[in-house]
């Protein structure tokens, strides 16, 4: 009848929707149970490849620790033991290989008052010590190095080598690919997946006889200013293990620092090598964007592309002296028919200008401590000012600049990466890997539903949270037309800049290198709008490079602002007991003014502190630990060959 038909159609129909929400209760169950399954895997995996580059290195230093198992030039490689006590800094000294710069490195292979394998030997030595005690290092490629070194060392017996880089151990990037050995981009995916061949930029160090040696440690995706990871672990500052030595490069900066590298090679995509290069007192330089190659440089996304080009990554060098950068960057701009423009036509093939680099006209250069968005702390206004008076004091014309619309480069920043929406292309590139804590602040805003994000962002500004209010309203997903219009945004900002510039007849800047020293681990989540010193010069594709001046004295522990916010708060927390940490100063040039940009950074190193460019004379001064931790640490393994006697590592 039709009663029973209908009753048969909603039982059955009933029946349907059951089966249908049963379903999809088992894939729901299912997708979980794989993604549990997935992540478990990838653990498994970033522990499997810790534990291997540990046991290798463990060996090693096991292998090598001990006096009797050195060559006799690397006796005295890092550090003695002093007899007063771990505790006496100033019985403790570097032996020299560990306090050279790469340009005297070279001159003492060429001259043989170096042999290249026993430089080799200390450094790798001393990296691996780094890697025990800071957590600085991610793959170490000490044997394929020293083989490297001992073939040199046996070319150099029969013939003159005048390479620019002869013999000289170079630490590159977790991120940057050299032969044979993995790009993990601190993600456990891309671990056991070794690079076919060397990038570009490895290759022409190679031929301009660098040795890479190890690579170092990074934050997962290269996106924040720290540097930690679930596959390498977490690297620690060296001049305070309970503050962050910064990222994406952060692994580099230590090395650098801590005498383990007189070279290496970062990237920058939002203050990635200048970040680092603060935290630990070094030098560091970011070039034009356009004038550098990303061959064999993957991005952390799904088939190694990020997608998005309004905002440029670029490699450049780290060192403990601006004449390293240069040789650096001589080397990559070395002729018009180097690999790197024959390889890359996207490289503007603009060779280095000596003669812009040894011009001695004097410039006209405006400075600026503040940006608008993020007061800087009291020890960067002094850095500044000290760089002030030298330039003036060289016969330069350096004058006052204002940032024009301070907010505005950091709205079109944030507005930009993060168009693809919900942090779609870092968690792509983790295939399965849970973001790193770090991530959270970001990801939650990058989830929030239109009206929540507008409701919330209301709220923040009430409650005088200006800063957090505009980064709120800015990281969602955009479609194409907005973000055309942020690209309009964008390309009226680097005008207006440029334009300010020009009329106030400016060549050069030079400003803070960042707002605040080194922040304690906790607080780089919620502190990443604090960075917009550096952020302005990714925006711009603008060169700029980072030179360390000074350190934070005791009474520059204070934090003044003209915000009272969250963002305040935490900076003023972080000051506390941040005396003795670097800072320094940034060079800006204008886009491929990249030899201006290097030339001023020259006349500047003069007013460094000298303290912070020997690893030796920082030890000698007290003002870090690094050096007791790597004595403790080398003690391990010497110990068990020299029982009894003092410790040479």
């Amino acid at each position: 009848s039709p009663t029973v038909c209908t009753m048969d159609l909603r039982e059955r129909s009933r029946l349907a929707v059951c089966g249908l929400v049963a379903a999809l209760g088992a894939y729901k169950v299912w997708c979980a149970v794989k993604a549990s399954l997935r992540v478990r895997e990838l653990q498994a995996r970033a522990t499997r490849k810790r534990e291997e580059r540990d046991r290798q290195r463990r060996g090693y230093l096991t292998d090598n620790a001990a006096p009797g198992h050195l060559p006799a030039s690397a006796a005295d490689l890092t550090a003695l033991v002093p007899a007063a006590g771990p505790d006496d800094h100033a019985g403790m000294v570097l032996h020299p290989v560990t306090d050279l710069t790469a340009t005297e490195l070279t001159a003492a292979i060429r001259s043989g008052e170096v042999g290249s394998e026993a430089a080799m030997t200390a450094l790798c030595l001393r990296a691996a010590l780094a890697g025990e005690a800071l957590q600085s290092n991610a793959e170490e490629m000490f044997p394929d190095a020293m083989k490297a070194a001992a073939d040199l060392a046996e070319k150099l017996r029969a013939t003159d080598d005048k390479r620019p880089l002869l013999g000289v151990p170079v630490s590159i990037k977790d991120n940057i690919h050299v032969q044979g050995f993995d790009s993990t981009c601190g993600a456990a995916a891309r671990t056991f997946i070794p690079a076919p061949e060397d990038s570009v930029i490895v290759q022409m160090l190679r031929e301009a006889g660098a040795i890479p040696f190890v690579k170092g440690n990074v934050p997962q995706q290269l996106m924040m200013p720290m540097s930690s990871n679930g596959v390498w672990g977490t690297a620690v500052l060296p001049w305070d293990h309970t503050r962050t030595p910064g990222g994406s490069s952060g692994g580099e900066g230590i090395l650098v620092a801590v005498g383990a590298a007189p070279i290496a090679i970062g990237t920058d995509i939002g203050g990635s090598i200048r970040i680092p290069c603060s935290n630990n007192g070094v030098f560091g330089f970011k070039p034009t964007p356009q004038r550098m190659t990303h061959h064999g440089i993957p991005a952390c996304r799904p088939k190694n592309s990020a997608g998005q080009e309004a905002i440029l990554s670029t490699a450049g060098p780290i060192a403990r002296c601006v004449a390293d950068l240069v040789t650096v960057m001589r080397v990559l701009w070395k002729d018009k028919d180097n690999k790197m423009f024959s390889v890359d036509p996207f490289v503007v093939p603009m060779t280095f200008n000596e003669g812009k680099f040894g011009s001695s006209q004097r410039l006209r250069i405006g400075y600026y401590v503040h940006d608008g968005w993020m007061d800087a702390a009291p020890s960067y206004g002094r850095a500044v000012n000290m760089a002030v008076e030298h330039l003036t004091n060289q016969g330069h014309t350096v004058v006052p600049f204002t940032v024009p619309e301070p907010s505005e480069f950091l709205q079109v920043m944030y507005g930009l990466l993060s168009a693809d929406g919900e942090m779609h292309g870092y968690i792509e590139g983790l295939e399965g890997e849970p973001l790193h804590p770090d991530y959270r602040d970001i990801y939650f805003l990058s989830k929030l539903p239109s009206f929540a994000r507008t409701c919330l962002s209301k709220v923040l500004s009430l409650v005088g949270e200006q800063r957090l209010s505009i980064v709120t309203r800015v990281t969602n997903g955009k479609s194409t037309r907005e973000y055309w219009e942020y690209m309009k945004r964008l390309q009226a900002f680097k005008q207006r800049f440029t334009d300010d510039m020009a009329d106030a007849g400016i060549e050069a800047l030079i400003c803070p290198s960042g707002s605040l020293p080194a922040l304690p681990h906790d607080a780089t989540r919620k502190m990443t709008p604090s960075f917009s010193a550096n952020f302005l010069y990714n925006v711009l594709h603008f060169p700029v490079g980072t030179v360390p001046i000074t350190t934070v004295q005791p009474n520059e522990e204070i934090y003044c602002s003209r915000f009272s916010d969250r963002i305040s708060k935490i900076a003023s927390d972080s000051l506390r007991g941040a005396s003795g940490l670097p800072v320094g100063v940034q060079v800006v040039g204008l886009p491929y003014q990249d030899e201006t940009c290097l030339k001023v950074m020259l006349d500047l190193e003069g007013v460094t502190d000298s303290a912070l460019l020997r690893p030796s004379q920082r030890l000698i001064n007290g003002k870090t630990q690094t050096d007791k931790f790597f004595a403790e640490v080398a003690a391990r393994y010497a110990l068990s060959h020299a029982p009894g006697s003092q410790i040479q590592v």
